[in-house]
C-alpha cells in the first residue's frame, strides 16, 4: 500500500456560524389580528386569536433572547387576544342600543304611516 500524504497542517477546522434571524411575519399577523378581531366583531377570529396567543406562549419556551425585536410579548399578545374576546362578547354584558333604536324606528315609521293614511283619507272623501 502506498505511504498516507495526508498533511495536518492542512486541516481546517469546522467553525459553525450560526444563521441569522429571519424576520417573523407571524409577529405582524399576530398583533394585528386582535384588533381586527375587535373592530369587526368576529367572535371566531377572537377565539383564533386567543389560540395562537397561548400557542406562541407554548413555543416561546422561555428563552427570550431568541424572540424578535418587533415581536410582542406571549403575554401581551394573550392580553389583547383576551380584550378581543370581550369586546365581541360585550352586547350579552352590556345590551347595545341596537335594539332600542330598533323601537324607536319602529314606532316612528307606525305614525307616520297612521298620518299618510288619515291623509290619504281625507284628501279621497
Amino acid at each position: 500500500m502506498a505511504p498516507s500524504v495526508k498533511s495536518r497542517e492542512l486541516v481546517i477546522p469546522y467553525i459553525h456560524v450560526a444563521p441569522a434571524p429571519e424576520a417573523d411575519s407571524g409577529a405582524v399577523i399576530g398583533q394585528s389580528m386582535p384588533m381586527a378581531a375587535m373592530f369587526m366583531k368576529n367572535k371566531l377570529l377572537s377565539w383564533v386569536t386567543l389560540i395562537t396567543a397561548i400557542l406562541a406562549l407554548l413555543n416561546s419556551g422561555g428563552n427570550s433572547a431568541a424572540a424578535s425585536e418587533t415581536a410582542q410579548s406571549p403575554f401581551v399578545r394573550i392580553l389583547m387576544a383576551v380584550v378581543s374576546l370581550g369586546v365581541c362578547y360585550m352586547d350579552l354584558v352590556v345590551p347595545g342600543s341596537s335594539g332600542i333604536k330598533k323601537k324607536s324606528t319602529e314606532s316612528v315609521v307606525e305614525k307616520i304611516s297612521e298620518t299618510i293614511a288619515t291623509a290619504v283619507s281625507s284628501a279621497t272623501k
